[in-house]
């Protein structure tokens, strides 16, 4: 699975104010390069499925104030509907891309805190794009917690804007079943655009770094991470296999 968290699309950022420049084009490039990165890794490979997963905040804002869901303002590279076209655009991209892999493929979408409203908006669109396409699955159900099955392991997924004590709580509590039943059991969050791991409650939690560079606030607060995708290849019945990193 390809786990997107945070490309914060349409964010601007201006290099003699934070140290880099960040637009529209640019994160354009560098998400298509990453996909990119995938499709080459996966050459003369055979897998069951490939999982596209969004964790949230695919777009910087939620409006056309130019706020997040909850108003917060921020400072993008143009109105909302041209940074919409631009995130479409890219993730019909994407999809094509990986539909060369010839093998089926879930779309997965997740709430972000930025883009409450649009992001499901976003991937409505994209499931309407591949609505004809049988080799294209799709779960855009706004539930902000999801779990997906790989054989002997089970992920949740979440943006990861929960408090800290139900980090991993919710999985144990709403998936009792499922997480019983496995042999490992981790989740994976965005949001705060970097990578860490630890064990909470006997499940491994994985926070995930983002493309995007940062805002002016981030700069101005001190908050520095890599930038990179990851990638996991997953055994029905030995578990995690291999984690890909795509770094930029």
């Amino acid at each position: 699975d390809s786990d997107y968290t945070d490309l914060h699309v349409g964010l601007l950022s201006w290099r003699p104010e934070t140290g880099m420049d960040f637009d529209l084009k640019l994160i354009r490039d560098r998400f298509l390069s990453s996909i990119s990165d995938i499709a080459t890794r996966c050459k003369n490979r055979k897998f069951r499925f490939v999982r596209f997963i969004t964790l949230g905040d695919i777009l910087h804002i939620d409006n056309s104030r130019q706020t997040t869901t909850n108003g917060t303002f921020q400072q993008v590279d143009g109105r909302i509907a041209k940074i919409f076209d631009y995130a479409a655009d890219m993730l019909i991209a994407a999809v094509l891309e990986l539909k060369k892999l010839r093998a089926k493929i879930e779309y997965v979408y997740v709430a972000g805190n930025h883009d409450r409203d649009t992001g499901y908006f976003l991937a409505k669109c994209v499931q309407l794009a591949f609505n004809k396409d049988e080799s294209v699955v799709f779960d855009i159900e706004p539930n902000p917690l999801k779990i997906k099955n790989y054989g002997v392991s089970v992920v949740g997924y979440g943006h990861g804007d929960v408090p800290r004590k139900n980090l991993a709580e919710w999985i144990i509590k709403q998936f009792r079943k499922e997480t019983a039943e496995a042999k490992y059991v981790e989740i994976h969050y965005g949001h705060l655009h970097n990578k860490t791991e630890e064990e909470l409650s006997g499940c491994r939690i994985i926070r995930l770094p983002s493309l995007c560079e940062s805002s002016y606030w981030e700069h101005q607060q001190g908050y520095t991470c890599e930038r990179a995708l990851m990638c996991f290849v997953w055994n029905m019945d030995k578990g995690k296999r291999e984690t890909w990193i795509t770094n930029f």
